[in-house]
């Protein structure tokens, strides 16, 4: 890999790419202001004849050309590149695109096709645009200024959508920990009231207990604790303190993962959709909601005594992606339901798997979305979980 300005002999490519001789006769300046990293131009292709004016007139606009000739030269994942032309006559091309999608958030790659070629395969492949060889310098640098107005907005949408969550969460966050420390509140008192009897027990010789009295005991505060640490597991991963940052997840793949962490638990459970559908969400995050409301749904049809079926569905609407949650179990009463979505004081009185919904609701607010329920006709519930979607745009 080098720059027009390398002097090295030993890099592919190095015949073309001499000092700028500013020739070019597109000498039309930038006027965006970019971080330094989002200047650097990357060409991976044959040693065209008219790369040199191109780097030329890129040079006079502030950006630093980098060329080299086999795609085996330099990494999708890097992370050193905004910028990309990749000519797709190279073999491989269209195989790197789609690894270069999968891996970079943050990348603008064009295809390089030669005349009279298509481009639906590149485009298909991931890239965000095409040239036709022979290159024009002004196309080249129309393309570099359409990703950064890109970029830009990406950059801007991401971050009003992180104040949102921020501001959002905020408001909602005092009483979610009201329905936590009420829930943990219980099971302590329970097994500390029993720590405290067996401890008198010892000191004061007027008591009397059996070897079964103390067993019962024993178990009920063992119980107690396990109820405790449960609910602080769940927790910690579906409350997470650190700042995430919303990154384009397949929402087919999490879903899938889900269902293989259950194992056989997951013999009930059904998936279909659309696999292509990808929205703006933490990918654990995500992960742990569905999967608390996969383990809610089973248990719940358990509980009110049906085999359970439990549907899971990916799909998108015009501004977002989408799973739903479908179960036969007893339906939540529209009331019940509101309470554990708001965290009121009628929530704190709920169960640990129902008190999680509130929780699981504030989880799916963080990333910017929202945790629909709606009960059905026949027994059964279904939870939808709605994230903004991820445009082919974006």
């Amino acid at each position: 890999m080098r720059t027009p300005n390398d002097s090295s002999n030993n890099v592919p490519g190095l015949g073309l790419i001499e000092q700028s001789s500013h020739s070019s006769n597109f000498r039309e300046s930038t006027t965006l202001s970019i971080p330094p990293v989002d200047n650097r131009v990357l060409f991976i292709s044959p040693a065209h004849p008219e790369l040199p004016q191109v780097f030329d007139t890129l040079l006079v606009n502030n950006l630093l050309p980098i060329h080299v000739e086999h795609l085996t030269d330099v990494t999708p994942a890097n992370g050193d590149f905004v910028h990309v032309f990749v000519d797709v006559s190279l073999p491989g091309a269209l195989q790197w695109l789609e690894q270069l999608g999968d891996r970079e958030d943050e990348v603008f790659p064009i295809g390089l096709i030669q005349p009279g070629a298509r481009e639906g395969s590149a485009l298909a492949a991931g890239a965000t645009g095409t040239l036709r060889l022979p290159l024009e310098p002004a196309d080249v640098l129309l393309c570099i200024n359409r990703s950064r107005h890109r970029l830009e907005r990406n950059r801007r949408n991401k971050e009003l959508a992180d104040r949102e969550r921020q501001r959002i969460a905020t408001a909602s966050v005092e009483g979610v920990l009201a329905t936590v420390c009420n829930e943990l509140r219980n099971p302590l008192a329970a097994a500390l009231a029993n720590v405290e009897y067996l401890r008198d027990l010892g000191k004061d010789d007027t008591l009397q207990s059996s070897a079964e009295d103390a067993h019962v005991i024993v178990d009920d505060t063992f119980d107690a604790l396990q109820r405790v640490r449960g609910i602080v597991e769940s927790l910690a991963t579906l409350v997470k303190n650190d700042h995430f940052e919303a990154k384009r997840v397949v929402f087919w793949q999490v879903t899938q993962s889900v269902l293989d962490d259950l194992g056989r638990s997951a013999a009930p459970v059904t998936l279909s959709g659309d696999p292509t559908v990808r929205g703006w969400a933490d990918e654990d995050l995500l992960r742990q909601v569905l999967s608390t409301l996969v383990r809610r749904a089973l248990n719940s049809a358990e509980a009110g005594g049906s085999t359970p079926l439990v549907k899971l569905h990916v799909y998108a609407t015009d501004a977002e992606a989408r799973i739903s949650v479908r179960d036969n179990g007893p339906s939540l009463p529209a009331d019940l339901l509101k309470s554990l979505l708001e965290s009121s004081d009628d929530a704190l009185r709920q169960s640990s798997s129902e008190m999680l919904l509130a929780v699981t609701h504030h989880a799916v607010v963080r990333m910017g979305g929202a945790l629909d329920y709606a009960q059905r006709h026949s027994p059964g519930s279904v939870f939808r979980i709605r994230l903004p979607l991820v445009r082919n745009t974006d």
